[in-house]
């Protein structure tokens, strides 16, 4: 997996002369969806086929999986599918539409998390500033964790 940027951009366009038609580029790199759309109106010129895919997981992926969010065809979506599989937590894959719609889900999926954890931040800055002395540590292990943490979010 190559970072988002000049990296993938020019490894994408060093890469299309080489593969055949009906080859697959996957891009993993969490790049803005229109440079993932610009990348499939370029694949397409050579008859590749091409997925963005929004990953999350970050150094716990390895162990745990990674939730993928898939945008790419439709209809080629099944032969990508046993990779993201394999790559994912039960229920920790899916497709969410054409070329574009991978990275796009991830970016909405990174806006959730850190509003979550500023969230999370505040409030324990409001506890720390009441009137009352608060006991920070048992606040912080009292109750559930959030669904949302545990789906990947």
């Amino acid at each position: 997996m190559l970072p988002a940027g000049n990296v993938t951009d020019k490894t994408i366009k060093e890469l299309l002369p080489l593969l055949k038609k009906d080859d697959i580029i996957i891009d993993g790199a969490n790049d803005f969806y229109q440079n993932a759309e610009k990348h499939n109106l370029e694949c397409k010129k050579f008859k590749v086929n091409f997925f963005d895919i929004g990953v999350s997981g970050g150094i716990w992926g390895l162990k745990n999986g990674y939730t993928l969010m898939v945008g790419g065809n439709k209809d080629l979506f099944k032969t990508i599918e046993p990779l993201c599989k394999a790559l994912a937590p039960k229920r920790g894959y899916a497709y969410f539409g054409p070329a574009g719609s991978g990275h796009f889900v991830k970016s909405v999926h990174n806006i959730i998390e850190y509003v979550y954890l500023q969230g999370l931040a505040e409030g324990v800055e409001l506890l720390s500033k009441f009137k009352h002395p608060i006991q920070l540590d048992k606040q912080l292990k009292f109750g559930k964790k959030p669904q949302s943490l545990e789906a990947g979010f």
